[in-house]
């Protein structure tokens, strides 16, 4: 009887389960549907997507969607990531909904209007990126609901007011970036005392003013880079940074500070490893033998001295080991290291020598194993046909290669090593080339990703400067095609800064370029909207500085400084003359040295070299020129008197000069002034010859830190 008494309770429970499953089904559902509705109301105030990044956005499967990644269980939406998309409009509140995101990445587009104050109520959202937009208003106090949150930038736009003190609620963030905006007022002392966990913070190019609110009872152990330049900022350097034993870069010029930096801090910074809780002079490296060797002369970086005898040495940590180890030669051995430091130390010595050995001979194996035979005509000119050949052993070296992807690459190349007025095109052929490489491999983010990454790398800082953008801008190839380039904020900061170089000091004509002449060039008003011109830039043989010289004579202003930015080269093969001089700058026992660094060194060794063989003719002002050419009788006295004889006549050519109404020649003493060789670049002088295969090289990446600038290191910039 019990038995038939429990039956119906067990049917009910399992219809209660039941029914359990059937509305967390539902309910998931309807919720995904929310995050499905949230993204196309977003899609809805997107205005320009010249990049069609939305143009999928609407297939049954939101995952599936280009930028979003979604939870594999819930099936919910945690990242949107649609960074770099020259996508405008204005952000929807909608996206508030979209309860499980993680990580939001909306940076580099020309959004505009207002941060949507419901962004706040994204509870679980780790990362939030509005940085390079054109977003305006003031930061909204809701985001300080943000816990979870570890990074937020909302750099480089148009916000205005002040911090909200709300921010300092985010106790968990690390990276807070507010630079490059219109922000004013004090900075909340809240932020420092709460964000304890803070290593970035950076509000520079602001207006702020007020003190910096660092107190020594609020401690920041975690603090690297504190970046507060160019605002209103005034009082003096709190002592308390001396207690963030981190810090690394402290970047505070172009306000009203006054005093010194912390005594602590400027012994950290001279080396001084005596000072509790400061950096010592070191270097950035693992190499091993800095458990032996201290650097102890900021004057020179080669020197190091042996912590465990104290003997110092020039020759940097190659030469500890020696030392260490106990190899005469060229250093004293140290009778201080036990068997073990001796043994350690030697094999790291040994271990570049090794492996150039183990390589040659491995290299040597390779060789061996393969064997190509001249004879076999079939399969040589198989190559580059069809499939790939299997060749032999080598083919474990070989990948397939997608002309899709290098040709852009290779058609950049070319342009930068040409002769002709590439700086028209070169920002602009980069872009390109870009977006060619993304649609060779379909838009997918991990492939083209990698190549993308390295082209900005080598741009960086060569082919990115604010010249090559400004000729991306004047060129009507590229503005004409695509308007947005007029409201990019980074490219057309760039033009105003070489406008403000361009005319420097000239108030006027920068007003009449970027508020007179720039916008009828925009708008193509006057002679820019002929058909004529709108058709000459799809011409075959288009010549940016010819449009210009040809369409641009009602802004007189604006086409000087384009015909000269437009017309000129990124080569360098026009300086063979500097190649000796580069030779001797960009050897390899040198292959630290950054670009600019190189670039003055070649300028001022060549230049030296110039003022050196000019010395030999101080004492005699040659005075140069065509206009000139009369007045040299009065500065070298007897300039135009020719002592040369002609046989035939009998007369001097002076008179002879005179006699046909010519010019009269220099003198002879004014030739030999003239006549100073052509400037050759020396080599380099004669040294002894150093196997520097034999050499091992300490990593690119490791430099000098907590060091002033010097010679030999490079300058690490913050990101």
């Amino acid at each position: 009887m019990a038995a038939w008494r429990l039956r119906p309770i067990t049917i009910l429970i399992f219809i209660f389960l039941l029914f359990l499953l059937h509305c967390a089904a539902n309910v998931g559902g309807v919720l995904e549907q929310d995050d499905r509705s949230a993204l196309l109301v977003f899609k809805a105030g997107v205005t320009g997507d010249p990049m069609g990044a939305l143009a999928g956005w609407g297939s049954p499967d939101v995952c599936n969607w280009t930028g979003v990644a979604c939870d594999e269980v819930t099936h919910r939406v945690v990242n949107l990531k649609l960074s770099e998309q020259n996508l405008s409009g204005k952000v929807s509140p909608t996206l508030g909904n979209l309860s499980h995101l993680r990580k939001l990445d909306l940076s580099r587009n020309h959004f505009a209007g207002n941060v949507p104050p419901e962004l706040g109520n994204l509870s679980r959202l780790r990362c939030l990126d509005l940085s390079k937009n054109f977003f305006a208003g003031a930061v909204p106090p809701q985001l300080g609901k943000l816990t979870q949150l570890e990074e937020l930038s909302l750099s480089g736009n148009q916000l205005e007011g002040s911090i909200p003190r709300e921010l300092a609620r985010i106790r968990s963030v690390e990276s807070l970036n507010l630079g490059e905006n219109n922000l004013s007022g004090h900075i909340p002392a809240a932020i420092f005392c709460n964000l304890s966990a803070m290593w970035y913070f950076d509000v520079s190019s602001n207006s702020l003013d007020g003190e910096i609110p660092i107190r020594a009872d609020c401690p920041l152990p975690n603090l690297e880079m504190l970046v507060m330049w160019s605002n209103k900022l005034h009082g003096g350097i709190p002592r308390s940074l001396s207690n963030s034993t981190k810090l690394r870069w402290l970047l505070l010029q172009r306000n009203f500070l006054v005093g010194e930096l912390p005594l602590t801090m400027q012994m950290a910074t001279a080396g001084a490893s005596e000072v509790p809780g400061s950096q010592a002079l070191k270097r950035n490296s693992d190499d091993m033998a800095w458990e032996f060797a201290e650097l102890f002369d900021p004057d020179d970086l080669q020197r190091v001295r042996c912590k465990l005898c104290g003997k110092e040495m020039s020759g940097g940590v190659n030469r500890m080991k020696q030392h260490i180890a106990q190899i005469r030669g060229q250093v004293t051995p140290c009778l201080v290291a036990n068997a073990d430091q001796q043994a350690r130390c030697k094999a790291a010595f040994e271990a570049p020598q090794k492996r150039k050995r183990l390589k040659e001979k491995q290299a040597e194996e390779v060789r061996a194993e393969v064997t190509i035979d001249a004879e076999d005509d079939e399969e040589l000119n198989a190559v580059g046909k069809g499939d790939l050949k299997n060749a032999g052993p080598m083919d474990q070296y070989v990948v397939p290669i997608d002309p899709n992807v290098f040709e852009p690459l290779v058609k950049v190349l070319r342009l930068a090593d040409s002769d002709g007025q590439s700086m028209a095109s070169m920002y602009g052929e980069i872009i390109e080339a870009k977006k060619a490489i993304m649609l060779a491999v379909e838009n997918s983010e991990k492939d083209y990703r990698v190549i993308t990454t390295a082209m900005e790398r080598k741009m960086n800082g060569r082919l990115d400067t604010p010249l090559h953008m400004a000729a991306y801008v004047l060129n009507p190839y590229y503005s004409y095609s695509s308007t947005s380039i007029f409201t990019d904020l980074e490219v057309m900061s760039a033009l105003m800064e070489v406008v403000e170089i361009f005319y420097h000091d000239d108030d006027e004509k920068q007003n009449k370029v970027l508020n007179i002449e720039l916008p009828k060039f925009k708008k193509k008003e006057g002679m820019f909207g002929k058909v004529a011109a709108t058709k000459a830039i799809g011409n075959e043989n288009y010549n940016a500085g010819e449009w210009w010289a040809t369409y641009g004579l009602q802004t007189p202003v604006l086409m000087d400084m384009a015909l000269r930015i437009l017309n000129l080269t990124t080569s360098s093969s026009g300086c063979e003359i500097n190649w000796s001089v580069y030779e001797q700058v960009d050897a390899k026992r040198r292959n630290k040295l950054d670009v600019r660094r190189r670039d003055n060194l070649v300028y001022i060794q060549f230049n030296g070299r110039m003022m050196d063989k000019r010395k030999k003719y101080s004492s005699s002002d040659v005075l140069l020129g065509d206009d000139a050419s009369m007045a040299q009788d009065w500065i070298v006295e007897g300039a135009y008197v020719d002592d040369e004889v002609d046989p035939a006549t009998g007369l001097n050519g002076t008179i002879i000069d005179e006699a046909m109404g010519m010019e009269p020649r220099r003198s002879a003493r004014v030739r030999e002034l003239h006549e100073v060789e052509e400037f050759v670049s020396d080599g380099e002088s004669e040294h002894d010859v150093v196997m520097e295969d034999d050499i091992e090289f300490e990593s690119d990446d490791d430099r000098v830190i907590e060091t002033n600038d010097n010679e030999d290191e490079e300058d690490v910039m913050p990101p």
